[in-house]
């Protein structure tokens, strides 16, 4: 192995209500691809689903369908997980055009 394979990320466990004890795994270079400029609103639910797919590893099986039924305030938790967990800054996450979207503040 090289000296970079110890810059891989491991998990870090949240607890999010109702949902329970959680593993959320950090994104990789290669994921970068997901994030574009100028997305429509559909765009950016399509992102949000794949960076919570990615980033729920543990979860190998939750489907589009399970991520559309989730309550707002789950859907938005988790979010804030995933950017607290890669280092997002605030005024660049996909949690904010969320909000935007929603009207929530």
């Amino acid at each position: 192995m090289s000296r970079f394979s110890k810059f891989i990320g491991s998990p870090v466990e949240f607890d999010i209500k109702p949902i329970g004890k959680i593993n959320i795994y950090p994104l990789k270079v290669k994921d970068m691809k997901l994030f574009k400029k100028d997305m429509t609103p559909e765009e950016q639910l399509e992102m949000s689903k794949k960076i919570i797919k990615l980033s729920l590893q543990d979860e190998k099986d939750i489907t589009d369908e399970e991520i559309d039924a989730l309550p707002l305030q789950t859907f938005t938790k988790i979010m804030e997980c995933i950017n607290e967990v890669n280092g997002f800054a605030e005024n660049e996450t996909a949690i904010n055009k969320i909000k935007q979207l929603t009207g929530k503040k």
